[in-house]
């Protein structure tokens, strides 16, 4: 566990300046490509929570409209 410190603490006094942009510029698209996968699972889930809700409306109208006398039970 004392090695892995120290060689923390080694990295972080090296750091080169000049790749500070490059740096930010990694995390940017990693935040990026991140947003964009929780937009794509949204609209997933969106999509599938629609359907399920429409086929559960025309069930019920379907149901509603039959009249066999299966709902005297």
């Amino acid at each position: 566990m004392r090695q892995q410190s120290d060689n923390i603490y080694h990295e972080a006094t090296n750091l080169n300046p000049s790749l500070f942009f490059h740096y930010e510029q990694n995390k940017k698209k990693k935040a990026k490509k991140f947003r964009l996968g929780v937009a794509k699972c949204c609209g997933v889930s969106l999509v599938i929570i629609g359907m399920n809700a429409l086929s559960f409306y025309i069930g019920y109208l379907v149901s509603k409209d039959k009249n066999d006398g299966s709902d005297l039970l």
